[in-house]
């Protein structure tokens, strides 16, 4: 990630989950094969850039294959499009007949704030709400 705000929320993710039994792996997307097989869910975060997803994630899943893949989704974002950003995301999936359990908008610190200097940082509030529902939607399969 350019700022880190996603790629910290996903190590957040990956030790919260880790702790409560499941087993959590973070991957950066260019890491990861066509074959999702080996996971039973995915979480899949990514930036919002000029609301829209980057284009290396829409590319990614139009590569791999997520045919009755359950997905996760969150996104990283400073001011606004992150709806937007996780429909798009989500009609990508839907159409290559992938399930979208859960998406959910993570407020996090600017890039020009980052490169002003200041670390990565995103609101606490809306990630403990995001597990809350991770551990919801993965307990009622």
């Amino acid at each position: 990630t350019l700022t880190g705000n996603t790629k910290a929320i996903a190590y957040k993710l990956r030790e919260i989950l880790n702790g409560k039994g499941f087993e959590v792996s973070v991957k950066s997307i260019n890491e990861v094969e066509e074959d999702l097989k080996p996971w039973s869910y995915i979480i899949l975060g990514f930036p919002v850039h000029a609301f829209k997803p980057p284009k290396k994630v829409l590319n990614a899943l139009r590569r791999w294959s997520i045919k009755n893949k359950n997905f996760i989704l969150f996104c990283t974002y400073a001011l606004t499009g992150d709806r937007r950003a996780l429909s798009i995301v989500e009609t990508v999936i839907k159409a290559k007949g992938g399930k979208v359990l859960l998406s959910a908008g993570i407020k996090a610190r600017s890039s020009f704030l980052i490169m002003l200097g200041l670390r990565a940082k995103f609101s606490v509030k809306d990630l403990e709400k995001f597990i809350r529902c991770i551990l919801q939607v993965v307990s009622k399969k």
